[in-house]
């Protein structure tokens, strides 16, 4: 991964570690010469579940190198298990414990205060700071990111490396936890990113990665003005002779998320006939999910029908899960119910998502028949789902908890249980079916949707 001569390496880190302001004397074209090529560490037992699960389900190819001298295990198949060369740009082995106490920060005070002792005893330097923003990132610790912003401009200039872990840091901290991307956050993404990609310079050697973290976060950011960066960006990149796959599938992603659905099906006519890149089941459920989204179920079948068909994708479980996701959306439980049938009669393995899913929509099932037979294909759904729940987060250990005592007091309960009551999944809650009136237990509210 190392790029140019030891020494010349250790010089750029030298002034890239001894500076406590903006390192004006490193100009780009000494940052760009000595970036690495590819900087990732990571061990599953140290990754956030939802981002864990993410990751091995996600194709080998998905990776551009395997990592340096790395064993890839089945249970951490896509996980990179050997350090980066320490050979590079704004990172040293003497911070290695460091960059360690940012990721295993439980909270952004247990950050703060790890990055406050490293910068007082002087065991800091650049790959600190992106450890600590790329912590913050995977909690959505949107304040503390700022705030790990800011001393680092005191410190140095970000190197095109680190201003991608930022600006892919800033994407997923805009978000919160079963809300979505929050429009406070979102407001000041397009700012922050390119403040950040003009401060870094544009390397040669990074610009896939660096154009890829940029169209991610111009999805979450969901303005015109994002849509246009990500157009000029696209444009560039082309330009440049450098896209790959999973640049045209993060693209493709975006002009979902931004229903450009004409596009979209312009660039799958491309793949089908050039051959230039193809299809995989990321882009599938990724696609999928931006329909869900955008709570248009019938664009996921579409999208469903022409990527599975046309291109022969197997479906994993997250796809199957955003399938079922864009049809609880659409308030037709029944339809996430079939869907996720089909994913057991495949023998696709069950997640504790899709385990919630499908629960959520048996529970509006047996809600509104209150039928014995809908109650013990609930009770198999808990049954099934018991095994993958004790691996999960403590959050959807909860939920798990709180769907099971619904069910309790439908069948149980002398007072009917109340439909807003029934709707315990953040999806679900998110769900068409709560603008309606008159789902009342026992009342067949979903003798409609049996007939379609």
């Amino acid at each position: 991964n190392s790029v140019g001569s030891r020494d010349s390496l250790g010089l750029a880190m030298l002034v890239v570690c001894a500076c406590r302001r903006p390192c004006t004397g490193i100009s780009h074209a000494l940052q760009h010469e000595f970036a690495a090529v590819r900087v990732i560490h990571a061990r599953a037992s140290s990754t956030p579940v939802f981002e864990r699960q993410r990751k091995l389900n996600r194709p080998r190819e998905g990776f551009n190198s395997p990592g340096q001298n790395g064993t890839l295990t089945k249970d951490d198949s896509l996980f990179v298990l050997s350090p980066t060369t320490v050979d590079c740009a704004g990172r040293s082995q003497h911070t290695s414990k460091v960059r360690k106490a940012m990721q295993l920060s439980q909270s952004p005070e247990d950050l703060l205060e790890a990055l406050h002792r490293a910068r007082t005893q002087g065991t800091i330097d650049l790959s600190v700071y992106g450890a600590a923003m790329q912590r913050c990132g995977q909690g959505l610790w949107w304040d503390t990111l700022q705030e790990v912003r800011q001393v680092q401009l005191e410190f140095c200039l970000l190197l095109p490396l680190h201003r991608n872990i930022y600006i892919t840091a800033l994407a997923k901290a805009a978000r919160q936890e079963r809300v979505g991307p929050v429009p406070a956050r979102q407001q000041h993404l397009l700012s922050f990113a390119k403040r950040a990609w003009d401060e870094a310079g544009e390397s040669s050697m990074h610009l896939t990665s660096c154009v890829i973290a940029a169209l991610r976060l111009c999805a979450v950011a969901g303005e015109p003005c994002a849509l246009k960066w990500a157009d000029e960006l696209w444009q560039h990149l082309g330009e440049s002779g450098v896209r790959d796959g999973i640049a045209y599938m993060t693209f493709a992603q975006l002009l979902e998320v931004y229903r450009l659905h004409e596009r979209v099906d312009r660039m799958l006519d491309e793949a089908a006939a050039t051959k230039t890149w193809s299809p995989n089941e990321v882009l599938l459920g990724a696609l999928v999910n931006a329909a869900a989204d955008n709570f248009d179920g019938k664009r996921a079948e579409t999208l469903w029908e022409r990527i599975t068909e046309d291109f022969g994708v197997t479906p994993n479980s997250i796809s199957y899960g955003c399938r079922a996701k864009a049809q609880m959306l659409a308030g037709r439980p029944l339809v996430a119910d079939r869907v996720i049938e089909e994913m057991f009669c495949n023998d696709v393995e069950l997640s504790p998502q899709i385990g919630e899913s499908h629960c959520q929509a048996l529970l509006i099932m047996c809600h509104s028949s209150l039928q014995d037979r809908e109650f013990s294909r609930l009770q198999q759904a808990f049954e099934r789902g018991d095994v993958v729940i004790s691996t999960a987060s403590s959050r959807q250990k909860q939920m798990w908890a709180n769907m099971k005592s619904v069910a309790k007091r439908m069948q149980s309960s002398s007072e009917p249980v109340q439909f807003p009551d029934v709707l315990v999944e953040w999806n679900a809650q998110r769900v068409l079916m709560s603008e309606w009136q008159n789902c009342v237990g026992g009342t067949n509210y979903l003798a409609d949707e049996r007939q379609d």
